[in-house]
């Protein structure tokens, strides 16, 4: 008996620990594959074009934890899965089987859906981005425009967000005056929150003079313009874009339903024509339903997955269910920060300090977390 986990991000090693710590027979055998052997903190990221963090600062290697904790972990990457035949074929010639499988591959950026000069975008979701921009941002100049954006088929326009209020802060120590505009395809400014926060982060923009622009998608990136949707131009020396998301390459070329790679799920993580496969995290999209992709609904989604799996395993019905609930944590550069927790009755807004240095201690304690294997 394998249970296979593709990836090591948020979903994929809550989903490793949740079943590492429930399973007692030695007969059944958990295989992590990744192209990865470490986990990193995204959330952390936004922080890296400004110099606030470093990529190493932010990982943990996994390679020893797995053995450790009996896990067969293989590092390789997927070319493509046979959900009916239950085979992975890897980019090593490697072939595993598996008995249930959660993909936790995550997603990646879509810059073809985005028309234009691609050279020109710049981003910040991922290790390479991140490091990149940060050459971008230090060659800013007084007098510059620089345009922050996140398009549609995003599911989660949080850290451009993050990345405008930072950048402004960051200029602003160098006393660097530019001219920032933000561009959302949201109908309106921060929509994922309740409204007294919508109001907040609009505020927020006001005071910092950061020119916003609201239900605006891309349409077109000219050199130095970038052409919106309600006729909407902006002129840019910089542009920072999150563009739509798309699935791990290999879901292409797997019998796995999805949509431009992304999984598409029931509400118990289950594929929606296997039973035995399942996604978590940035790589799925839940039929029927919305919710803002994070580290913390990937956390959840995982140890769902793995719940289910083991009722598989005990000849039950896979019953537990993800049930959307809003909790992040916005940077807000010179403001602090907004933590915002809506969870059936309760709720939390915070602004100010105290949610930036709760973001750094979550990450300090997250990262410490993984290094003992969800025992902290």
């Amino acid at each position: 008996m394998n249970i296979v986990i593709v990836g090591t991000e948020f979903g994929g090693l809550a989903a490793s620990m949740a079943l590492v710590h429930k399973l007692k027979r030695q007969e059944i055998q958990v295989t992590v594959i990744s192209d990865r052997d470490y986990f990193l903190f995204r959330p952390s990221l936004v922080w890296v074009p400004f110099g606030e963090r470093e990529i190493e600062n932010l990982t943990v290697p996994l390679t020893t934890l797995f053995h450790q904790h009996g896990i067969n972990f293989i590092k390789d990457r997927v070319l493509n899965i046979s959900a009916e035949q239950k085979v992975i074929s890897l980019l090593s010639g490697q072939k595993i089987t598996f008995d249930y499988l959660i993909l936790a591959s995550g997603a990646s950026l879509d810059f073809s859906k985005l028309r234009g000069r691609k050279r020109q975008f710049h981003s910040f979701y991922t290790e390479p981005t991140a490091v990149h921009t940060r050459r971008i941002v230090h060659n800013i100049q007084p007098g510059n425009s620089v345009v922050i954006g996140s398009s549609k088929q995003n599911p989660n326009p949080l850290p451009a967000y993050e990345f405008a209020f930072e950048l402004h802060h960051f200029l602003q120590k160098k006393s660097i005056k530019a001219n920032l505009s933000f561009f959302t395809a949201e109908k309106s400014i921060a929509s994922f929150y309740p409204k007294k926060l919508q109001e907040k982060v609009q505020n927020l923009f006001t005071e910092k003079n950061i020119s916003v622009y609201e239900n605006c998608d891309i349409q077109k990136v000219q050199k130095h313009h970038i052409i919106l949707s309600q006729n909407v131009t902006i002129p840019f020396e910089q542009l920072f874009v999150i563009p739509p998301y798309k699935g791990a390459s290999f879901i292409y070329s797997s019998d796995i339903p999805h949509d431009n790679g992304l999984v598409t799920v029931r509400n118990t993580m289950q594929s929606i024509k296997w039973e035995y496969v399942y996604a978590v995290g940035d790589g799925a999209t839940i039929l029927s339903s919305t919710w803002m992709k994070n580290g913390h609904s990937a956390e959840q989604q995982g140890v769902i997955s793995a719940k289910n799996v083991l009722s598989q395993l005990n000849n039950k019905q896979a019953q537990a269910t993800f049930q959307p609930s809003l909790m992040s944590l916005m940077e807000t550069g010179s403001d602090g920060g907004i933590l915002a927790i809506h969870y059936k009755l309760f709720h939390l807004e915070l602004s100010g300090l105290i949610p930036h240095q709760m973001k750094k201690i979550f990450e300090s304690y997250y990262l410490k977390k993984v290094e003992l294997f969800g025992e902290a």
